[in-house]
């Protein structure tokens, strides 16, 4: 099931719906999918494509996280250091996953379905936590 979130919505979410970090997991990028350098990376309700298997990044020795919020959501968060999202609302460091990172939400440019999290913060370059279900590994879904 997508998870659809419109751009006006988060502008109304209260602070204690913010996310929090919890363990990662232990597996590898993409449940050990192989995808080319440049496979895409697709929105999964457009087919846009948001970023490819070359802008993978770790962060505490893993690509993908499992990520629970305060309201109980469990999310599977792989990371990215690009992605073609749009970012939504003002950046904020509460509740973060990340320590030291601000988030702010993550769209997708041309159908606006929530896709992740953009992670920045002043002294370094920020990165995407997408949410895994939200996208499509392969050309066109189909994986080489």
């Amino acid at each position: 099931m997508a998870l659809f979130i419109p751009p006006w919505f988060s502008l109304s979410l209260p602070l204690r719906y913010a996310f929090d970090k919890t363990t990662a997991l232990h597996d590898q990028p993409h449940d050990n999918i192989s995808l080319s350098e440049d496979q895409p990376i697709l929105c999964q309700q457009c087919r846009t494509v948001i970023t490819t298997a070359t802008a993978a990044i770790e962060l505490a020795g893993q690509h993908a996280h499992r990520l629970t919020n305060p309201a109980d959501v469990t999310f599977e968060v792989v990371l990215y250091r690009e992605a073609n999202c749009v970012a939504q609302g003002p950046p904020t460091w509460e509740h973060s996953w990340f320590t030291g990172f601000a988030w702010q939400l993550a769209l997708c440019g041309r159908c606006a379905m929530h896709l992740g999290w953009l992670y920045t913060k002043p002294e370094s370059l920020g990165f995407y936590g997408l949410i895994k279900t939200q996208l499509v590994f392969g050309k066109n879904g189909k994986i080489k």
